[in-house]
């Protein structure tokens, strides 16, 4: 074994989306923490955020009652995308990505503004995930 690869997503977290981003903020500590326990045996490990990803996840997965549909703003980038993406960081040996402008942009963003990149994602899960707003 010489990598990892571990699927995070843009480490913000999302209004209507707090289970979610949980999980995502524990997928990329775990890869960081990984990293940290196995570059001194040679063995990489990659964070993926690849953003929203066209697959027929949302189309089939199971909702809990009331729950809102999600909004997407933007067309997602297909699977094949991504994994070309995860096999060229690995073979860079990159420890995180990112794969979509937004999600670049937003990692800029947060890093001179955390507060307004908090806002940003607070709009956007307002305007994809709350349940409110559906039909709007």
């Amino acid at each position: 074994l010489s990598s990892l690869q571990d699927a995070g997503s843009v480490t913000k977290a999302m209004a209507y989306g707090a289970a979610y981003s949980a999980t995502k903020f524990a997928q990329v500590g775990l890869g960081e923490a990984l990293w940290g326990e196995l570059y001194r045996d040679g063995i990489g490990v990659t964070v993926v955020c690849p953003g929203f990803t066209a697959t027929e996840f949302h189309s089939v997965a199971e909702r809990v009652e009331n729950s809102p549909e999600i909004n997407r703003l933007v067309s997602g980038q297909s699977p094949q995308d991504v994994a070309q993406a995860i096999v060229r960081a690995i073979e860079l040996n990159r420890r995180e990505i990112h794969l979509t402008s937004a999600g670049k942009l937003l990692l800029a963003l947060d890093r001179v503004s955390p507060t307004l990149a908090t806002r940003v994602m607070s709009w956007i899960g307002n305007r994809e995930l709350n349940p409110d707003r559906q039909g709007n």
